[in-house]
């Protein structure tokens, strides 16, 4: 899938990857994921099935609510966002992994000998096993995930996920069938780039501009989500401050703008799982903390990177 081409309305994308028949398989961490590439989504909403992995209760504390009840709102939330995109309810997979749970095993792995070490991996081989069921079932032509991209360690592990679901359809098929494995970025270094690749990225990238229609179920997307309206605003901030420098050089633009424009590419089928996205594991997962230290990728998400792909 490397032939692009430019569509009416400016795209550049492969020509067949939204042809009609073809199945997708969307693999996200976290309920709201699906809203930067909302409109993408919208293209092939019917023919795709999509998998959160958690629960989504992770920001409990910070919403002061019980993370159940948390949870489930989530849930409903990412039920409407998905009737707007289009998904049937029987395409929409909710894994429920707690990301308390997964936490916890993150910082376990930091540490863990002989035996605990390997039921702590084996908890995420399981996961791994059951986005493979579910790719099983659909037999995607494509599978679309988040990007490697060191942001964020949940977004990383449904990543592997991804590419191992990928890889063992290939293997099983002894490589006739072996889906297209596309990625969108999400942010990287902090909120230093946030919803696009690195300047320094090597593989190709593709790009979709929304018709006016997407647009605005996008914005309607974004209403779905009121436990989010933190981080959305978050991101509208920093996206607000670039545009404001890119106009220092004649180039601003709007939030309006930017997510008119969404962005993906194909995962490098030769990566290195097991060295950091940046090469450095302290660029790696800066906002994010397991019992005050920082996340060592070394430590964390290389063991389950060698566990799921060697």
């Amino acid at each position: 899938m490397v032939d692009a081409s430019v569509d009416s309305g400016g795209g550049c994308f492969p020509k067949d990857l939204f042809g009609c028949g073809k199945r997708h398989l969307v693999v996200f961490a976290h309920q709201d994921d699906e809203l930067p590439n909302a409109g993408t989504l919208m293209r092939v909403g019917a023919d795709a099935d999509i998998v959160w992995i958690t629960n989504g209760d992770g920001l409990y504390e910070e919403a002061k609510r019980d993370p159940e009840v948390y949870a489930a709102q989530r849930t409903a939330e990412s039920h409407e966002a998905a009737r707007i995109l289009g998904v049937p309810e029987s395409q929409r997979h909710f894994m429920g992994y707690s990301e308390i749970a997964i936490y916890s095993r993150i910082r376990a792995l930091a540490s863990a000998t002989g035996a605990y070490r390997s039921e702590v991996l084996g908890y995420f081989e399981e996961m791994a096993q059951k986005v493979l069921q579910i790719a099983r079932a659909v037999q995607p032509d494509v599978i679309w995930t988040q990007a490697w991209q060191g942001g964020h360690p949940e977004h990383d592990i449904a990543h592997l996920c991804a590419v191992f679901a990928a890889r063992a359809l290939a293997s099983e098929s002894n490589g006739s069938k072996t889906p297209a494995l596309l990625e969108f970025p999400a942010y990287e270094l902090g909120v230093l780039v946030p919803l696009r690749f690195a300047p320094w990225r090597m593989a190709p990238v593709y790009w979709v501009n929304l018709t006016a229609r997407e647009q605005v179920n996008k914005k309607s997307m974004m209403r779905t989500y009121p436990t989010q309206d933190e981080i959305i605003a978050v991101f509208e901030r920093v996206i607000g401050f670039y545009g404001r420098l890119a106009g220092l050089v004649g180039r601003r633009f709007s939030l309006d703008d930017f997510s008119a424009r969404e962005v993906f590419g194909p995962a490098p089928a030769d990566r290195n799982y097991q060295v950091p996205p940046h090469g450095n594991w302290r660029l790696e997962y800066l906002f994010d903390r397991l019992g005050g230290k920082v996340v060592d990728f070394n430590r964390t998400i290389s063991p389950i990177a060698t566990a799921l792909l060697g």
